[in-house]
């Protein structure tokens, strides 16, 4: 059995042992004579999706610095059900809301600029989609008969404290 067989076992057995269709999450925080000096949250779910199941994990952070606060936002979620659309039906909906349309056919797309706001601000995001056709033949035989999709998304956003 290949290593990678292996993995793919063991995660599918983890996934389904602890999130059995509901979530799990998880937050903790750093404190500093200011305030928190690291926040963080992080959020796992799992649930049925027609014809397969649906991943979701998400990360949130915020580090707060002597004059300048970092908050990083990381999504992943995958798919084992069929879309027509692939790995666009999981782009967040909250990208469009930040004026950003995801181009198709790109499996890496980045983009940065300034916020505007009440504090000055700079942005930056990565997202990263991809479907099991777009692997090697031979890792998409070892990961099975089942579709695959996964859209992972990274957002950075620097800002005056």
């Amino acid at each position: 059995m290949g290593m990678l067989s292996r993995l793919r076992e063991r995660g599918e057995a983890f996934v389904a042992q602890r999130l059995q269709g509901k979530g799990f999450s998880l937050s903790g925080r750093i404190p500093s004579r200011r305030g928190a000096w690291l926040e963080f949250t992080f959020e796992a779910a799992m649930e049925p999706d027609v014809g397969g199941e649906r991943l979701r994990l998400r990360a949130r952070s915020t580090l707060n610095l002597p004059g300048r606060a970092l908050r990083t936002w990381f999504e992943v979620r995958s798919s084992s059900a069929a879309f027509d659309e692939g790995s666009r039906a999981l782009v967040p909906e909250r990208l469009g809301a930040l004026g950003i349309t995801p181009a198709a056919g790109k499996p890496l797309q980045t983009w940065a600029g300034m916020l505007d706001g009440p504090r000055p601000a700079l942005a930056m995001l990565a997202l990263i989609q991809f479907d099991k056709e777009r692997l090697p033949p031979r890792l998409q035989r070892a990961l099975g008969p089942k579709p695959l999709h996964l859209t992972a998304t990274l957002a950075n956003v620097v800002e005056e404290a």
